[in-house]
C-alpha cells in the first residue's frame, strides 16, 4: 500500500512505516532499499545478492558445533535455533527438514520425561525396598544437598536422615532428594549405563544441544535461507547487523504495545581474525562493502511476516512532512489551473515549461503574495505566446485575455500553504 497523506498526528512521537516491497527479500528492502519516485515502495535491486552473501558467510561452518565458528555467531545461532525449536510450526513453508528434525527433537524430550519419571519412580523403590541400595545411595543425596546449600547459601534445603525419608509422608521430598543428583543415582541402578546414554535417554538439555549442534539441521538451515520463502526472524537480525556492519533498530508491535530492538554490528560475530584462521587453516572472510554500502544505521518495523522501512518521528516533524506535502498539492494544483487557463493543459512538453518557470518565480519571489507570483508568471507565458504567434501567425490564441483571472487562485488554505 502506497504512503498515505493523511498521517494521525501523535501526542508525542510514533512509528511512520513506509510502503516496501514484499517479494521474500522485504527485510534487505527495508534496510538497504530505496525509492524511485515518491509513490514507489523501498526496494533493493540487489536483496537476493544480499541473501545469498549471507548464506556464503554460514557456508564456511559445518554445525554450531564447528570450533571455527566465532562465540559470539554460535551464541546468536542458538537464539535462532532455539526459536525454531520452540515454536516448529513457524518454520512451515520455510524448511520441512528443519520442521520435522525440530518435532522429532521435542518428541524426545517428552518421551525423557516420561522416562525419567520411571527412573524416579525405580530409584524410589529400590531406596526403601533395598537396604544396601540405600546405603550406596544415601551418601549421593548427602553430598549433593550440601553441595546446593554452599551454592545457595540464602536457600538452604535441610538433609533429612535415612528413617526420615522412609516415612510415607516424606515419600515426595525422597523424590526431590533423588533429582538433585539424578544421574548419579541413575548411574547406581544400573552400572553398565554409560553418562553418554544417561545424557541422550533422560537429560532435556543434552538432547537439545544435540538438535542446536546436528550438521544435518545446519545444511537445512543453509539451504532454507537461500530462499525467497525464508522470512528472517528477528533473532537473525544481528547477525546481518554484523555482516553488513549496519546499526538496525527494529521497532513492532507486542501484546498491543510498541517495542524497540536495537541491534549494532559486532565485529566478533564475523570471523575476521586472521591468527584464529590461520589455527583453523581458512581464509578470512572479508566484509562486501561494495554490496551493503556504507549506511551506518536504519530503522525498520516488523509487522507480521513483513518488514517495512520505517522512521521513528516527533510530532512536529510529521507537522512540518505535512505542511510540504500540502504545499506540493497546492503547487500542483496552482499550475494546474495555470495550464488551463493557458490552454496548455493537454501539451506535455508546455507543462514542464511552465512548471519549471513557477518553481523559479516562487523561489525568487518567496516572500511575495502568490497572486503576485501567479500574475507574472501568466504573463511570462503569454509573452512567451505572442512571440511565438508572431513568428507564426497562422497558430491561434491560447490564452484568455480576462486579466481578472490572472489573479485567480485557490482558497485561503492553499495559498498559505503556498506563501509558507
Amino acid at each position: 500500500m502506497a504512503e498515505s497523506r493523511k498521517r494521525k498526528l501523535p501526542t508525542n512521537s510514533q512509528v511512520v512505516k513506509y510502503n516496501t516491497t514484499g517479494d521474500g527479500n522485504c527485510f534487505f528492502h527495508a534496510v538497504f532499499g530505496e525509492k524511485k519516485g515518491n509513490s514507489d515502495p523501498y526496494r533493493a535491486e540487489r536483496a537476493q545478492d544480499m541473501r545469498m552473501e549471507w548464506h556464503k558467510f554460514l557456508s564456511q561452518f559445518t554445525s554450531l558445533d564447528d570450533v571455527s565458528m566465532p562465540d559470539p555467531l554460535r551464541a546468536q545461532l542458538e537464539k535462532v535455533f532455539d526459536a525454531f525449536f520452540n515454536t516448529p510450526r513457524d518454520l512451515t513453508g520455510k524448511s520441512k527438514k528443519m520442521k520435522g528434525l525440530a518435532e522429532q527433537t521435542n518428541k524426545k524430550i517428552e518421551e525423557a520425561d516420561s522416562k525419567t519419571q520411571e527412573l524416579k519412580e525405580e530409584i524410589v523403590k529400590n531406596f526403601r525396598d533395598d537396604g544396601d541400595f540405600r546405603k550406596v545411595i544415601y551418601p549421593v543425596i548427602e553430598r549433593a544437598i550440601n553441595e546446593r546449600n554452599i551454592d545457595s547459601p540464602r536457600d538452604q534445603k535441610t538433609l533429612l536422615s535415612v528413617e526420615n525419608l522412609l516415612k510415607e509422608e516424606n515419600k515426595e521430598r525422597l523424590y526431590d532428594d533423588i533429582t538433585e543428583d539424578l544421574e548419579s543415582c541413575a548411574l547406581i541402578l544400573n552400572p553398565n549405563f554409560s553418562e553418554k546414554e544417561y545424557g541422550n535417554t533422560y537429560d532435556p538439555k543434552v538432547i537439545k544441544d544435540s538438535f542446536f549442534n546436528d550438521e544435518v539441521l545446519y545444511r537445512a538451515y543453509l539451504e532454507a535461507i537461500e530462499s525467497k520463502s525464508y522470512f528472517p526472524f528477528i533473532e537473525e537480525v544481528q547477525i546481518l547487523a554484523s555482516l553488513a556492519n549496519i546499526e538496525i533498530n527494529v521497532h513492532c508491535e507486542v501484546s498491543g504495545r510498541e517495542k524497540q530492538q536495537k541491534f549494532e554490528p559486532d565485529p566478533q560475530m564475523i570471523n575476521n581474525d586472521d591468527q584464529l584462521n590461520q589455527v583453523f587453516n581458512r581464509e578470512s572472510y572479508k566484509l562486501n562493502d561494495e554490496l551493503w554500502g556504507s549506511k551506518e544505521r536504519e530503522t525498520i518495523y516488523l509487522g507480521g511476516n513483513h518488514y517495512s522501512r520505517a522512521e521513528f518521528v516527533t510530532q512536529e516533524l510529521i507537522r512540518q512532512q505535512q505542511e510540504q506535502e500540502d504545499f506540493l498539492l497546492a503547487k500542483k494544483l496552482q499550475l494546474d489551473e495555470i495550464l488551463e487557463y493557458c490552454n496548455l493543459s493537454k501539451d506535455i512538453s508546455e507543462r514542464a515549461e511552465v512548471k519549471k518557470g513557477f518553481d523559479k518565480l516562487l523561489a525568487e519571489n518567496a516572500d511575495e503574495k502568490i497572486g503576485d507570483v501567479v500574475g507574472q508568471c501568466v504573463s511570462d507565458i503569454k509573452q512567451r505566446i505572442e512571440r511565438s504567434e508572431k513568428q507564426n501567425p497562422s497558430s491561434s490564441p491560447r490564452c484568455s485575455m480576462e486579466e481578472s483571472r490572472t489573479e485567480k487562485t485557490f482558497h485561503q488554505q492553499q495559498i498559505s500553504q503556498l506563501e509558507v
